[in-house]
């Protein structure tokens, strides 16, 4: 049933999994942004080269999608447990949605473009 209602897993365990994989997606982008401002040289030029590198971008990506599945699957849990007035979740769950995909389309044109 949660693989139904999360969309992202065929049961808990797996959106569990997958929500710990996203996590440490999102970790490891972090940690190379920690690492290249702990860098002596940092200036808005090299920062501008490095996120449109070839590897800036992808690695960019994969963090702003691994944000959007870990985020979603967190207020799904959250609002499941939480709210029990089914229509109430539901707006709450669609305006959540609504917006996560806004700043995906956000995100990526930022990225790409």
């Amino acid at each position: 049933m949660v693989g139904i209602a999360t969309l992202l897993g065929k049961n808990g365990l797996q959106s569990w999994l997958l929500q710990r994989i996203t996590a440490i997606i999102l970790a490891a982008y972090l940690l190379a942004i920690l690492g290249f401002w702990l860098k002596a040289d940092v200036s808005f030029h090299a920062w501008q080269h490095w996120v449109q590198s070839c590897v800036g971008r992808p690695c960019a990506l994969a963090a702003l999608l691994s944000l959007v599945i870990h985020s979603w699957i967190g207020i799904w849990t959250v609002t499941t447990d939480y709210i029990k007035i089914t229509f109430i979740r539901l707006l709450i769950q669609l305006g959540c949605i609504g917006a996560l995909m806004f700043y995906c389309y956000w995100g990526i044109k930022i990225i790409w473009l």
